[in-house]
């Protein structure tokens, strides 16, 4: 599988002596689309799902997401 786009990606907190934990959000340039993720394992789901779906919008947004919708 190749992941192909470009992403914007976000972190927010890492932790040193477990690198998996890391939080943050994922854009898919050219989307409106953001989702959140709380470690390594959901990041790269995001990712092959994105790859899966070639691109298109893949249904509710996770809850984090949707709370920050709109807020600048």
């Amino acid at each position: 599988m190749t992941l192909c786009g470009s992403y914007v990606l976000r972190i927010y907190r890492r932790d040193a002596a477990h690198p998996e934990k890391v939080v943050g959000v994922v854009e898919i340039v050219g989307q409106e689309e953001k989702q959140a993720f709380t470690d390594s394992a959901e990041l790269w789901a995001i990712l092959r799902a994105e790859v899966k779906s070639g691109g298109k919008k893949r249904g509710a947004q996770p809850k984090a997401v949707q709370a920050n919708k709109g807020k600048k």
